[in-house]
């Protein structure tokens, strides 16, 4: 027999084992969000961002339109603070954003965008990554792929939230070209896809188009999406 190895063995047995925790899922739903922003505020008691919520789970709580989700995304500011490693979220930080994005993490809190949404029958907010940031990323030929159909589903959806619930909003332009050279090698808004050309025609020439450009788009949009013509009906 080896007596070292038989001491060896007897001291691993007589190691006392650690369960760890098992990690909180937060499933990609708004109520789960509210439940998981209920247990952990998005600021810390200095007023800073502790995270940003992302992804298309994002674009829901932005514009209220749902689909299905598989995890949530979070921009999370200081890995350091291990409370995130409590919850099975799918988390990155704002130098390693997603599409291979890189953005100052002051820059993602200046322009974080807050979304009201409901849940549960409650109404809820949520800080998010900027819109037309996630556009960017939704549109990005990142990981040598396009985009997916899950990725241009939600692209569009911020772009009729956008013109149909913000008036065009002009501010997104330049948080949008700022996110556009976010990274080295620009793959954005390509020929290769039809939709690439209407967002930047959507973007970037949209005051050279009019306003005759913006209410076809929004007659479109509404044809498409019957409850954003029923929400403008019931706001006017």
């Amino acid at each position: 027999m080896n007596k070292e190895r038989d001491v060896l063995q007897k001291a691993v047995e007589a190691t006392p084992r650690v369960e760890l925790p098992q990690a909180e899922i937060v499933s990609g739903t708004l109520e789960s969000l509210a439940s998981f922003s209920a247990k952990e505020p998005q600021k810390d008691s200095s007023g800073r961002f502790r995270y940003l919520l992302t992804g298309g789970l994002a674009v829901e709580a932005i514009t209220g339109v749902s689909r299905f989700h598989h995890d949530t995304d979070l921009v999370i500011f200081d890995f350091r603070d291990r409370w995130w490693q409590k919850y099975d979220t799918d988390n990155v930080d704002a130098q390693r954003y997603w599409a291979n994005l890189s953005f100052d993490p002051v820059y993602l809190e200046e322009t974080a965008w807050k979304a009201d949404y409901n849940a549960n029958g409650e109404n809820h907010e949520i800080y998010t990554v900027h819109p037309a940031i996630i556009l960017v990323q939704k549109l990005s030929d990142a990981w040598d792929r396009l985009p997916r159909e899950r990725d241009y589903k939600d692209a569009s959806e911020l772009i009729i939230y956008r013109i149909t619930e913000l008036n065009d909003d002009p501010s997104w332009n330049s948080v949008a070209q700022k996110a556009f050279f976010a990274r080295s090698q620009i793959d954005f808004l390509t020929d290769r896809d039809p939709f690439h050309r209407l967002v930047f025609l959507t973007m970037q020439i949209r005051e050279s188009l009019g306003p005759s450009y913006i209410q076809a788009f929004r007659e479109r949009a509404e044809a498409a999406h019957p409850h954003l013509a029923m929400r403008r009906r019931i706001n006017a």
